[in-house]
């Protein structure tokens, strides 16, 4: 994630969790800078319009670019299928 997206994300955990309390900011983008050391963060937005790119057209398209077989079987291992099967991701 970069800087601003860390920042984004730290303010939108303060504003739900402290109630916007700005006290709380630097230590959320503390933990999720803590968190990235080992893990990735992708909004479910960038995930899932990635996830559709790769899983458009029809069956046959899709059989015949293994490509974007491999991107979708990837995406379903990472985030889970039923993941995708929610049309609110």
């Amino acid at each position: 994630m970069k800087d601003d997206e860390i920042t984004k994300l730290a303010r939108e955990y303060v504003a739900e969790v402290y109630g916007g309390d700005t006290d709380f900011i630097n230590e959320a983008e503390n933990v999720i800078r803590f968190l990235l050391r080992t893990h990735c963060i992708v909004s479910k937005e960038k995930v899932r319009k990635a996830y559709d790119n790769a899983n458009q057209g029809d069956a046959y398209d899709r059989f015949d670019n293994g490509y974007n077989l491999g991107v979708v079987d990837i995406l379903e291992s990472l985030f889970d299928a039923e993941t995708f099967k929610n049309e609110e991701v």
